[in-house]
């Protein structure tokens, strides 16, 4: 671990002595080894949270005394910060764990503190929630799907949210999380159809449904699922940068390429056919930033790599902008390294991010899916 910084400040209350919040980058497992007042299962499930993420353990202290433990962690290069385990020897050091919390968040240049409210991770979460709420912070919309299939009893906790730059949390749009690897491009059409208020495929059945629709073998084509919108009543604008098959990168069989480039061609001339526009060219995300800032929805595909450390192209969907960052529902989310819903829904990509991400194969292609809809405040 390695200490990042130290908060001087002193405790309401009856605490007379002046308190410190340290701020220590969890490098190795942030276990009962490194804080070991932390109840040995709640650091358990810390310890699930991999390298590749970055952690950080935000410790209070009275006179020396560790008073409470706040365990953070986000993606890389993404913009928010989520309260992943919380343990308190003294319930009045609350309020000020987590404000140093919220410091060390701004600071890092995130947008939105996130709060989990797992009863495996956080000691006390309906203590913890009140003081959440308290200090300004929103409960999460419960999502209508929140993990992959089967669910346990805890798979899916309640959430709450701050965001830091002053406006209101975007217009909510349902988050649902993919039941399976393979069905992440039609859960972001149907989360792209949740922004305009159709919800109609985001449950299991419908999504795997599209799935059969879209698919080229594995994987969902941006033609297909423009074909799926478009047999909906939806009419995106297709971009996409090269006029060649793609996501072909890693099928090593002939046969099995040349069949789904065959499924391709057709999806591109079902879709055509079908009067959609379809843009084969060259485009830089700020165009699909630029849409969604002006009130659409885009679905893009993207590089999971930065975020995840597994190489994989994936769909998301992008619905809100707020200055420099984009605001996307991602369906995937690594829940052997302790991710939930929460890391999915509503996730802050700054635009410099997503330019490294929005983009896949050798050499790399871009695609996207772009819906009109209703002007939403985000």
């Amino acid at each position: 671990m390695t200490p990042t910084e130290t908060i001087p400040t002193r405790t309401a209350g009856r605490h007379l002595a002046p308190t410190a919040v340290e701020a220590v980058t969890v490098t190795g497992a942030p276990s009962r080894d490194a804080v070991p007042l932390v109840v040995a299962a709640l650091a358990e499930r810390w310890d699930l949270a991999g390298p590749f993420q970055v952690r950080t353990l935000h410790v209070v202290r009275t006179a020396g005394r560790v008073q409470g433990v706040a365990f953070t962690v986000h993606r890389p290069l993404t913009a928010y910060e989520k309260v992943a385990g919380w343990w308190l020897a003294d319930d009045e050091a609350a309020p000020e764990l987590l404000a140093a919390v919220v410091s060390h968040a701004r600071g890092a240049g995130a947008v939105v503190v996130k709060v989990e409210l797992d009863e495996r991770s956080v000691a006390g979460a309906a203590a913890l929630a009140a003081t959440a709420r308290a200090a300004g912070f929103a409960d999460v919309a419960a999502p209508l799907g929140g993990a992959s299939f089967p669910q346990g009893p805890h798979d899916v906790p309640a959430g709450l949210a701050l965001w830091l730059d002053g406006g209101p949390a975007p217009t909510p749009v349902p988050y649902y999380r993919q039941t399976t690897e393979l069905t992440c491009g039609p859960v972001a059409l149907g989360t792209a159809f949740a922004a305009e208020g159709d919800v109609s495929l985001l449950a299991r059945q419908a999504e795997i449904d599209v799935y059969r629709e879209v698919n080229t073998v594995v994987g969902s084509d941006p033609f297909g699922l423009a074909v799926a919108a478009a047999a909906r009543g939806h009419r995106p604008r297709v971009l996409i940068s090269t006029a060649d098959p793609i996501l072909l990168e890693c099928v090593p069989a002939e046969w099995d390429r040349d069949t789904r480039a065959f499924i391709q061609r057709g999806f591109r001339d079902r879709a055509l056919a079908a009067g959609l526009a379809v843009e084969t060219r060259d485009f830089g995300v700020d165009e699909v930033v630029a849409h969604v800032a002006a009130g659409g929805t885009a679905l893009v595909l993207i590089d999971q790599h930065p975020m995840h450390a597994e190489p994989c192209p994936h769909w998301i969907t992008l619905h809100a902008v707020r200055g420099g960052v984009v605001v996307a529902n991602d369906p995937w989310t690594d829940s052997h390294l302790g991710e939930s819903w929460l890391d999915g829904a509503d996730l802050p990509l700054p635009v410099a991010t997503l330019d490294r991400i929005a983009q896949w194969g050798e050499p790399a292609y871009r695609a996207a899916l772009l819906f009109d809809g209703p002007r939403r405040e985000g």
